[in-house]
């Protein structure tokens, strides 16, 4: 019978999201689903049901995201954990991850009472520190924390000697996150759905330093060789010190993100419309 309940994760100050919300529950309440949205909005948005956002992730059947793709990857990782789909619908500018506009995702909602849809999975990474383990969707970098100056690396990828990297930055992404940084710092894109992790060096000293593609199957893990002021930021969402001698493992998590696709469109649209190649 399709979804009882749809939790919503918003971008508070999203440009038109008062009119938007009242066009969504309109059309949610037509076809007979249930919705609660996050507190935060309460005092703009009156007469909707609303809670706190740990408790939209307790009880709810799908995630659906109105913002950009930051605001996806906030929710990401928690949806992931409680292995609930997420639907991200773009209010922001670019919106890799937002496959739905915001008419197409009104047009959808009879699908979602009907269960006509189509999940796919997302890799996600383990990045893990010391004890602490840590869950990225996109990618993890590395770079100074304060000053810009090199950073100085020495990458394993199971077990066997990968290189020294002295460079601005080091990312390890996911196919997903092929996109993000790792498209801007040169990177190659790579389909959602293939088995692979990529590791891209930004602005390397060593001008022959140039991304590898390895198995999703490998570990890789990176060492700090000198200085106590490197920087690891995970989705762009969470930022640690690591100090000199530190090891960050990094590698493919055991879960997968649930991700309900777009039926109007596939991947390759999705690279033509956002990266406007004709």
């Amino acid at each position: 019978m399709g979804y009882k309940r749809l939790g919503f994760i918003v971008k508070p100050h999203a440009k038109g999201l008062v009119e938007y919300v009242r066009k969504v529950t309109k059309e949610l309440e037509k076809n007979e689903i249930k919705y609660v949205f996050p507190d935060k909005i309460k005092d703009n948005i009156k007469k909707i049901p609303t809670a706190s956002e740990d408790l939209i992730f307790e009880n709810s059947d799908i995630i659906i995201v109105l913002g950009g793709d930051g605001t996806f990857l906030s929710a990401a990782t928690k949806a992931a954990e409680k292995e609930i789909p997420i639907l991200g619908i773009n209010m922001g500018f670019l919106g890799f991850l937002t496959e739905f506009t915001k008419e197409e995702f009104l047009n959808f909602i009879p699908r979602l009472k009907k269960n006509k849809i189509k999940i796919g999975t997302r890799s996600l990474l383990s990045v893990q520190l010391n004890s602490k383990k840590y869950i990225a969707l996109n990618d993890v970098v590395f770079s100074k924390e304060k000053i810009a100056r090199m950073i100085f690396l020495k990458v394993t990828v199971n077990d066997t000697f990968f290189s020294n990297i002295r460079a601005d930055g080091l990312i390890i992404s996911t196919p997903t996150g092929s996109t993000a940084y790792n498209l801007s710092a040169g990177g190659p894109i790579v389909t959602p759905i293939s088995k692979n992790l990529i590791i891209t060096p930004i602005c390397p000293h060593s001008l022959t330093l140039k991304p590898v593609i390895v198995s999703s199957g490998c570990k890789i893990k990176v060492e700090v060789l000198k200085g106590d002021d490197t920087f690891i930021t995970i989705d762009g969402q969470k930022g640690i010190t690591v100090r000199e001698g530190d090891i960050v493992e990094v590698k493919e998590d055991e879960k997968k993100l649930k991700v309900i696709s777009n039926p109007e469109r596939d991947y390759f649209s999705i690279l033509r419309e956002k990266l406007k190649w004709g």
